[in-house]
């Protein structure tokens, strides 16, 4: 907030050179972008609108570089602000980041060329198969590349740690788990938790997501116990996407263990834990206003609710949860994968609903039925199932719901 400040008042000094004034307005809008008080997503709108102004004046001026310096900063803030699904958001950063670095003299400035191999990481890690493999390749050679000895130390700890992603991700995709997980616990030991919180707090967090994905029950048992840790770290106040990443992956851990078919089963308390961290990312995803964040947070808490101790309880949490699913559900109408995901998640709390009111409310047997539910019950089970079915027809209900101002034929 500070920074922008500053920005705004030496913007009304009086008349500036041309240079300086453009310095200051992508100083302001980079520091708007990047404030954490009032209204994040409001800060966002007027960070997209300040850097239109300086790429527009930036054209206009013939700074062609910096333009495109400028039109890739603002195609990462329009990623963060998830009008669409993540990975067209993030192919479009790549393009804009590609044509900042091939208008640049000197080969793209640094900041440039980090945030190419951490678009393409990110890409590539989201990807599955050969597409994906090939795209976290290019990224390791963009990060060979890099003038490590001549970024300033900040750049260095982000790119250093999407290059540990990179790399374990490869690792992993090559059938060598063991070393991915070495390598993130390396980083993580070189990190100093007192000094450098944050930098820890995010190495513990993919550590914790690798160990989730490829080290077994022991494996998601650690990183439970990372997650809990970064979280105290990654609160709201300290950063709304950062909250986000943490609580979600804490909820997918513990939902991993809830789920685990040992006689070491966690108690009440972690599905307590889990539930709160997982109300706290749909608290940040809602202040993000981000469809996506806030529609998977949501399939998580859905699925969390069937290991409610009470059928009252799952039946509150999950209609509560169903409306952060109803809200995201917008920014995915074209993902394809977030169809069947939703679909099994209201699935399977009307299978478990049914399970738990027949031992109550069960009328008789059917030929070919396990159990006939009726009234109260069937009233309880039968909107989950309808759920469930209507998440085939996303496409068909985006379609019929034609905005006033677009005229119909070109809508359909």
């Amino acid at each position: 907030m500070r920074a922008a400040e500053l920005c705004e008042r030496a913007l009304t000094l009086g008349l500036l050179p041309e240079m300086l004034v453009l310095d200051l307005q992508a100083y302001l809008a980079r520091a708007t972008r990047y404030r954490i008080d009032g209204d994040i997503r409001g800060h966002l709108l007027r960070a997209e609108q300040l850097y239109e102004q300086v790429l527009a004046d930036e054209r206009a001026a013939g700074h062609h570089p910096a333009a495109s310096h400028t039109a890739a900063n603002l195609a990462e803030l329009r990623a963060a602000l998830q009008r669409g699904g993540t990975a067209s958001a993030r192919r479009s950063e790549i393009a804009a980041l590609r044509a900042a670095i091939a208008d640049d003299p000197h080969g793209g400035l640094p900041i440039d060329r980090a945030g190419l191999a951490r678009e393409l990481t990110q890409l590539g890690s989201d990807t599955p198969g050969d597409e994906g493999t090939v795209l976290l390749a290019e990224s390791a050679e963009q990060f060979a590349a890099l003038p490590w000895e001549h970024m300033d130390p900040s750049l260095f700890e982000s790119a250093d740690n999407y290059r540990t992603i990179c790399l374990a991700e490869l690792a992993v995709r090559r059938g060598d788990a063991a070393g991915a997980v070495a390598r993130w616990r390396e980083r993580l030991a070189r990190i100093d938790r007192r000094s450098a919180a944050k930098p820890w707090a995010m190495a513990a967090h993919n550590l914790a997501d690798l160990l989730l994905r490829v080290g077994g029950p022991d494996g998601a048992r650690e990183a439970f116990a990372l997650c809990t840790e970064a979280l105290a770290i990654r609160t709201p106040e300290q950063g709304l996407e950062h909250h986000w990443e943490t609580a979600f992956q804490l909820g997918q851990t513990a939902l991993a263990l809830l789920t685990e078919p040992s006689a070491h089963r966690p108690g009440p308390r972690m599905f307590e834990f889990a539930v709160e961290a997982v109300r706290g990312a749909l608290s940040a995803a809602t202040a993000l206003v981000g469809g996506e964040r806030r529609f998977r947070a949501g399939v998580t808490l859905l699925r969390l609710s069937l290991h409610a101790p009470g059928t009252r309880q799952l039946l509150t949490l999950a209609e509560h949860t169903w409306t952060h699913i109803d809200a995201g559900r917008s920014a995915l109408i074209g993902d394809a994968r977030s169809a069947p995901i939703e679909s099994t998640a209201a699935l399977a709390v009307a299978a478990s609903l049914a399970d738990r009111l027949a031992e109550h409310g069960l009328v008789g047997v059917t030929e070919g039925c396990e159990y006939v539910l009726s009234g109260e019950a069937a009233n309880s089970v039968l909107p989950w199932l309808l759920r469930a079915a209507g998440c085939a027809q996303r496409r068909l209900a985006a379609r019929m719901r034609c905005p006033e101002a677009m005229p119909h034929p070109v809508w359909m």
